[in-house]
């Protein structure tokens, strides 16, 4: 059932990625972005560490490019998830 979400939601970040149709136009970042804080806790919850934070690193690296403090902390709540789960 998790690696059905997983694979919805990569199917949804790519949609917004540099190779799709959509590019990385200023507008589609916000989407990008959403997407991978979903699948950042969707790997972390299945125990995929190292890619739940790559996922934590880009949503975090698209709040900061937007200016956007609320997703900044989202970014900070996963990241504070995922150095709990490496202990």
């Amino acid at each position: 059932m998790l690696g059905e979400a997983i694979n919805a939601l990569s199917v949804a970040y790519k949609a917004f990625g540099p190779e799709s149709a959509h590019g990385n136009s200023p507008g589609h970042l916000p989407y990008r972005g959403r997407a991978a804080y979903a699948l950042a806790l969707a790997h972390l919850y299945a125990g995929e560490i190292a890619k739940a934070s790559e996922y934590q690193t880009e949503m975090a690296d698209i709040a900061a490019q937007k200016n956007d403090d609320r997703w900044l902390s989202h970014a900070s709540i996963v990241q504070s998830r995922l150095l709990r789960e490496r202990k």
